[in-house]
């Protein structure tokens, strides 16, 4: 039993850190991320040690991410999103068969509200401003960036009136199948595999954006605010650079176990189901004529993440996993937040995933 204990305890302190190397106010929990002043004081010494040898590793210095400078990558072969053997299936709160997805309630996540500064206060997301489309699961070698450009992506239902706001937003998430070294680069690479998720822009949205380009608008303030952060953003944020985010850095990923009673997931865990979690330096945001990408390089984020991550990778097939996307706002005029988009994935097993 103290053996197990141990045990137990020592997967804890793999998931007591944040995804990234972000400031101390910014939101860098996810799922399953615990912040280390609330776990027990021996984990926290264990990954405080940890910490103090990467610092002192050789392999600490960062360097630009790769696919940014003229290093090649490799080819991808050509497929249809969507087409990959995931399919949609309705929206149920008790998921669906192994190997959907769904379109899920927007409302599933708690996100800023106006006067969050000093409030804290969080409510469910009016709307999405996107539908997720397609979900694609892949096994690769190695990362394969801008993996819009390799898939053939659906025509968008209706076009975006907006030319900052694209009609496709594509989401590139790169996971590792290892936990990796202690310390990595912005751009460590390996096996693993890459969920891309194309969503498209709503009918109402689209109205809104024509509403809010118009002087005689009359669009709730909410709605209105929420979509001058998403202009703002798809406008700057993809010509940012790589180490200097500054609205790129407003991305957000949130995770949440729906079922997650059911799972092998420790109870200390659970209060932090669906936290948010920004993307900063491991995200690269690029911008064609079809879409707006964004790819997010899980391999390069901090060794406690990818661990923890390990630790519950066999779990997955179990996990009823919603995810969701949001642009971060930081002052009333921004607020309350609006979800881009949120989906369940249900019951997803890593042999699914199509060789890339």
């Amino acid at each position: 039993a103290v053996a197990a204990a141990l045990v137990n305890g020592y997967i804890a302190a793999l998931v007591a850190r944040s995804v990234e190397q972000a400031p101390p106010t910014s939101e860098t929990l996810v799922s399953l991320i615990v912040p280390p002043a609330r776990l027990p004081p021996f984990i926290r010494e264990s990954a405080q040690s940890l910490d103090e040898s990467a610092e002192r590793s050789p392999q600490a210095a960062s360097s630009p991410a790769r696919g940014l400078e003229d290093e090649p990558r490799r080819e991808a072969k050509a497929f249809v999103a969507g087409a990959t053997g995931l399919r949609e299936v309705p929206f149920h709160e008790n998921g669906g068969p192994p190997g959907t997805w769904s379109v899920a309630p927007a409302s599933t996540f708690k996100i800023r509200q106006p006067g969050y500064a000093k409030s804290k206060r969080k409510a469910p997301s009016d709307q999405a401003f996107y539908e997720v489309v397609s979900v694609d699961l892949f096994d690769t070698d190695a990362r394969v960036d801008r993996l819009s450009e390799h898939v053939s992506l659906p025509t968008p239902e209706v076009e975006s009136p907006d030319p900052d706001v694209p009609a496709l937003l594509v989401v590139n998430a790169q996971i590792p199948s290892e936990t990796g070294p202690l310390r990595v680069k912005l751009d460590a690479d390996g096996h693993g595999y890459q969920v891309l998720i194309c969503m498209q822009l709503t009918q109402r949205t689209r109205d809104e954006l024509i509403a809010l380009a118009s002087p005689d608008a009359d669009l709730p303030e909410p709605r209105a605010n929420a979509l001058n952060l998403l202009k703002l953003y798809c406008r700057h944020a993809p010509d940012e650079p790589q180490l200097a985010p500054k609205e790129r850095g407003r991305f957000k990923v949130l995770a949440q176990v729906r079922n997650i009673d059911e799972v092998s997931i420790p109870n200390f865990a659970k209060g932090y189901n669906g936290k948010p979690a920004l993307i900063a330096k491991t995200g690269t945001l690029t911008k064609s004529p079809a879409c707006l990408e964004m790819d997010i390089n899980i391999h390069a984020f901090g060794y406690m993440a990818r661990a923890g991550l390990q630790s519950i990778y066999r779990d997955f097939q179990d996990f009823i996993l919603t995810i969701g996307f949001v642009i971060e706002g930081r002052d009333d005029s921004e607020l309350p937040e609006v979800l881009l988009s949120a989906t369940d994935l249900n019951h997803l097993n890593w042999t699914m995933a199509a060789p890339l």
